[in-house]
């Protein structure tokens, strides 16, 4: 009898143990792996769920203004001679607005109120159809010293729009000058954000500070503010302009503590020809 008890308690149950554990042995693993990767998910689940309400909670200081697109378009002013403006849908971008002149010019613009400090602003462009020399395609930006934007004694808003105060900068795509340069002609302010080496069909994306673009061409520090914007094809001058181009959109966003490249500008301002 003692032998009897001795063998299973000693030898046998043992030997059961050791098979069982060969046998459970994966599925064990298996169990704790699964468990273990259910609470990495649910982790990584709440980390998104915190970034998400953190957005949230921050969108309004985060936010940009879609000035121009296929749904704002028609709020723009028109200004058209022998000229279409049209919404297009292109493979790799979406809708985009196209500007198309036939010896004529075509201009849209809207009026701005700054909502921020330190204003970028952002758009999409391509030109198809231009010549082989000068602007082929501009954005324009007006902008009003500060003090006539916040409120001053002038009532009469034309005084405050041709106040000679008042100056504009032009974003240019010129196939005569190269990226970066900033230079004068004729009274106006020009940079160019689409040079001579860009290809006619290649879109090109431009995001630029306002305030310190305009503080640089003018040497002040926070004294302008945009005041309206206008999307122009060919040279501002010329009245009777062919070509071509597509605009995707323009936005305005306000980061704080932007800071401009200073390689994206040049620090001096060539003067090609002057009519002050």
């Amino acid at each position: 009898m003692a032998f009897t008890s001795y063998f299973p308690q000693k030898i046998f149950y043992p030997l059961i143990f050791v098979a069982q554990s060969s046998v459970y042995t994966h599925s064990f693993f298996i169990t704790n792996f699964i468990a273990k990767k259910r609470l990495w998910l649910n982790a990584k689940f709440k980390k998104r769920l915190v970034c998400t309400l953190v957005m949230f909670i921050l969108s309004p200081l985060l936010y940009a203004d879609v000035l121009l697109n296929s749904d704002t378009v028609n709020d723009w002013q028109k200004d058209c001679r022998r000229c279409s403006v049209d919404v297009e849908f292109d493979v790799n971008e979406g809708e985009v607005i196209q500007l198309n002149t036939k010896f004529g010019y075509a201009r849209l613009r809207q009026s701005f109120v700054n909502a921020g400090d330190l204003p970028m602003a952002k758009w999409r462009w391509v030109v198809d159809e231009g010549t082989e020399q000068g602007v082929q395609i501009y954005l324009r930006v007006d902008f009003q010293p500060k003090r006539l934007q916040q409120g001053d004694d002038s009532k009469d808003t034309a005084i405050k729009q041709n106040s000679k105060d008042a100056l504009a900068i032009y974003y240019v795509w010129d196939k005569s000058a190269a990226l970066g340069v900033a230079y004068r002609k004729q009274g106006r302010h020009f940079i160019v954000v689409s040079g001579a080496r860009t290809d006619f069909g290649k879109w090109q994306s431009v995001e630029r500070s306002l305030t310190s673009d305009v503080d640089l061409l003018t040497s002040t520090s926070g004294v302008y503010l945009p005041s309206s914007f206008q999307f122009g094809l060919g040279d501002p001058e010329q009245q009777k302009v062919v070509g071509k181009a597509y605009i995707k959109g323009l936005s305005v966003r306000y980061p704080s503590g932007v800071q401009q490249d200073p390689n994206e500008i040049s620090s001096g301002i060539p003067v090609t020809a002057t009519n002050e």
